[in-house]
């Protein structure tokens, strides 16, 4: 539609992604910062109605430049202005998701919602745009008919959000001058944070490498390319459907420890896809898909709902709400694990001989014709890669610090030094010094400043 050499559309993508390196964790900074009547996060959301439909039709509108170089322009700049509203949008969401409620089981089955919601988006958007765009009567119409349609619908929910969450007026104190290397080193001295990190990259590194060859291994390795996009359609359906569980056996048995037994079903599951045969039965190709679904679930989900309860470690370091700031390193990191990932798994192919579809050739040939050391490659990595990133995420998972109880004593804390509730005693007052101490060594790390802060004025600014 665009007609531009690869080459060229390869550039956007790249300049996309150094364009997020600036964005989001700026974007952390300026929510965090931001003071309005209604908020730190909603102005954001109310923008976002305009502006996500705007962006998405730009991205998709038929250019009709003449000149090569002049349609590399056009969506390089609808591109970049599509990520930054995005950016402006998702790190706020992402950051108010720890404003909803501050009890722990709470947020385990608030972020449950958010993913389900999320993933139904994700099964509308695979199943309706193309069907949308083969009823125009030309190409390019459909295009844009289908970008004003899912446009208007990605844009409707952001002003419903707007209205119906309201935020934390005791969150909303003003916060120190802005110091750039102390915003940028501050979260890595945080070891409940480090470990939130790695715990996420792991999964979702792993998830990147399956859902980029899942394709390859269809096609090449069972010869059966047409059926793709169904086998990764129930890994998500099935994705969706095991939310409840893992919220459930979070609230049993904690957050890190839910994150592991999903992890280890995961590295089952894609042991056996290491010895699939293509002689197997048509239909365990399907089931081995709902069952890595049931562990990707927990892998895409638990960090997440961690997340919020980590805001709260920072809030106990620095004694500043810095939930945008933290949102928009997630954010980041996991745009740049997904670029390496990818890239790492072209430099492999392209090693092992891999060679790219050919217009030239068809049929059964086009499909089956790769090298041997080709095929290994992409069974071995789609298995062995998830298995081994699995594993540091579980061994993480066992070392996350920050239980239910461990925060329950966390909020009451907090709550103190936000002036939200008064010790009753000199007694309970020194217990909750105490409570600190023990708090930040085992969540930040190090022995804690002194004073504690547990007494320090609790009035915000105005």
């Amino acid at each position: 539609m665009v007609r531009i050499r690869p080459a060229l559309a390869g550039l956007v993508f790249l300049v996309g992604r150094i364009w997020d390196a600036v964005t989001d964790p700026a974007m952390g900074v300026v929510t965090d910062r931001t003071r309005t009547r209604w908020g730190r996060r909603r102005p954001y959301f109310l923008a976002a109605t305009v502006l996500v439909f705007v962006s998405y039709v730009l991205l998709w509108a038929p250019v009709t430049a003449a000149g090569e170089w002049a349609r590399f322009a056009y969506c390089l700049a609808a591109y970049l202005f599509f990520d930054l509203v995005m950016t402006m949008t998702m790190v706020p969401y992402s950051a108010m998701s720890a404003e909803l409620t501050l009890d722990y089981h709470e947020r385990t089955s608030v972020m449950s919602y958010r993913l389900a919601f999320s993933m139904g988006a994700t099964i509308l958007t695979a199943l309706f745009p193309m069907w949308i765009v083969e009823r125009a009567p030309d190409p390019r119409t459909g295009y844009l008919v289908m970008a004003v349609v899912f446009g208007a619908l990605f844009a409707l929910p952001w002003g419903l959000i707007f209205k119906y969450c309201p935020e934390r007026p005791s969150f909303q104190r003003r916060m120190p001058s802005l110091d750039w290397r102390d915003l940028l080193l501050e979260p890595w001295r945080l070891r409940a944070f480090r470990t939130l990190v790695g715990m996420y990259l792991a999964g979702f590194i792993a998830l990147d490498v399956v859902s980029s060859l899942i394709v390859y291994f269809m096609r090449y390795n069972l010869g059966r390319p047409t059926e793709a996009k169904f086998v990764m359609g129930t890994t998500i359906v099935m994705q969706l459907f095991s939310l409840p569980l893992w919220a459930w056996l979070a609230s049993r048995i904690g957050k890190g420890r839910a994150y592991a037994v999903g992890g280890a079903w995961w590295i089952a599951v894609m042991l056996v896809f290491l010895a699939f045969d293509p002689a197997w039965p048509a239909w365990s190709i399907y089931l081995l898909a709902g069952a890595m679904g049931l562990g990707v679930s927990a892998i895409a989900f638990i960090p997440w709902a961690i997340f919020p309860d980590i805001t709260e470690v920072a809030e106990l370091a620095t004694g500043d709400r810095r939930e945008g700031s933290l949102s928009g390193f997630m954010t980041f990191l996991r745009k740049v694990a997904s670029a390496i990932a990818l890239f790492g798994v072209a430099q492999v192919l392209d090693l092992t001989g891999y060679r790219p579809p050919s217009d030239e050739v068809t049929g059964a040939a086009a499909v089956m014709a790769q090298p041997q050391a080709a095929l290994a490659a992409i069974r071995l990595m789609l298995t062995l890669v998830p298995i081994a990133l699995a594993g540091v995420g579980i061994v993480l998972a066992l070392r996350y610090p920050l239980t239910a109880r461990m925060h329950a004593r966390l909020r009451d804390l907090l709550a103190l030094r936000r002036g939200e509730k008064q010790a009753k005693s000199i007694a309970q007052q020194e217990e909750m010094e105490a409570s600190y101490k023990s708090l930040y060594e085992t969540l930040v790390g190090g022995p804690p400043p002194s004073p504690p802060g547990v007494t320090r004025d609790p009035a915000p600014n105005r």
